[in-house]
């Protein structure tokens, strides 16, 4: 917040300072360049007045609470300051124009001379009434558009803030499902006293690691996902002497690619849930990791069996990956589910950063 007001307070001394270079060169044409600066420093002193007067007072505190008389009011005050600055400023540097000063010896002491001076005072004043206003009309428009371009970066912020909470409370919901059951399975080795116990546990631990720590990124590398979800599926199966019906083939990716972590697993883990797995005549699960260029391509398909899973928690966590691919990957990412009477297939295709 201090870098931007700073930066902001430069940018207002830049242009006052680029004006006053310019308004000095043009006077000193027709006035020595003592005398012009004097005149232009007394003028832009009192524009600055008005400008700031409206921009940090009279708009926010006055206008924009719709006090509309005590804006009025405020406003004729302020304008009356800045003519009497210059009013002073003139009497004390002396200033008396040329044209003005001929007129006065040549003409001071007849009615129409006096006519024209009177005449030459009245435009003065008139002019620098008429730059108050301008001063006051862009300080005004200026202050409205620099508030509503405020609350929109706000509005923006608030929104990706908002985004980014939800994304990590879905992130946070994928998880718990897997652990249950994998936990499971390791209790079923370990009662059978198999020797897969210590490698299975290894692995889940592994998992665990990559959920707990390298998940807690917006993005991670492709290659961590995919070693993720090959982890899974051998973990998954650890259990079964035979796992011929289950397929998994990841083809070779770029390894720069990075991809929101905990994106892929859900559909694997679906797909598990339903294929039943264990009728190794029918149940079956086949998933497919394809790499082009920059997009990735997830192809899963799996059986439908009588006797498989069909919970609250499988469809709250399809919900949750729809809405961040949604959140993470709008424009960027296609998902095709099919689901038969006995067969259930997923393509997902990304486009990858």
């Amino acid at each position: 917040m201090q870098s931007t007001d700073s930066k902001k307070i430069w940018r207002h001394l830049a242009i006052w300072l680029s004006i006053f270079s310019i308004m000095t060169a043009a006077m000193s044409l027709r006035l020595d360049v003592g005398e012009s600066i004097g005149r232009v420093a007394i003028f832009l002193f009192s524009q600055a007045l008005v400008y700031y007067s409206c921009s940090l007072f009279l708009i926010p505190k006055l206008l924009i609470p719709k006090r509309y008389f005590f804006f009025i009011i405020g406003v004729l005050i302020t304008i009356l300051i800045s003519g009497f600055i210059i009013h002073i400023g003139e009497i004390i540097s002396g200033y008396n124009p040329p044209f003005v000063r001929e007129l006065h010896e040549a003409h001071g002491h007849h009615p129409g001379g006096k006519r024209m001076l009177a005449a030459f005072h009245r435009g003065h004043l008139i002019g620098l009434a008429v730059s108050n206003f301008a001063t006051l009309f862009l300080s005004t428009i200026i202050t409205f558009s620099s508030a509503r371009q405020k609350r929109e970066t706000e509005a923006a912020e608030l929104k990706n803030r908002m985004l980014e909470a939800e994304s990590k409370f879905l992130r946070s919901q994928i998880n718990p499902h897997f652990l249950f059951n994998t936990l499971n399975n390791i209790y079923s080795l370990a009662q059978m006293q198999s020797d897969k116990t210590p490698d299975a546990i290894h692995r889940l631990s592994g998992l665990l690691r990559y959920v707990l720590y390298d998940s807690e990124n917006e993005k991670v590398e492709l290659k961590k996902e995919l070693d993720y979800l090959s982890q899974f599926v051998e973990l998954s199966l650890l259990k079964d002497q035979d796992a011929s019906n289950v397929s998994i083939n990841i083809s070779s990716c770029d390894e720069q690619l990075q991809i929101a972590p905990l994106i892929l697993i859900p559909f694997v883990e679906n797909a598990f849930k339903h294929a039943d797995i264990d009728n190794k005549e029918k149940g079956y699960a086949k998933i497919d990791v394809v790499c082009s260029g920059k997009e990735l391509t997830l192809t899963i398909e799996n059986s439908i069996g009588t006797s498989s899973q069909k919970d609250d928690q499988s469809g709250v966590g399809m919900e949750n990956v729809k809405r961040r691919l949604e959140l993470l990957y709008a424009n960027k990412h296609d998902l095709k589910i099919q689901a038969g009477a006995d067969k259930y297939t997923v393509t997902l295709k990304l486009a990858l950063s």
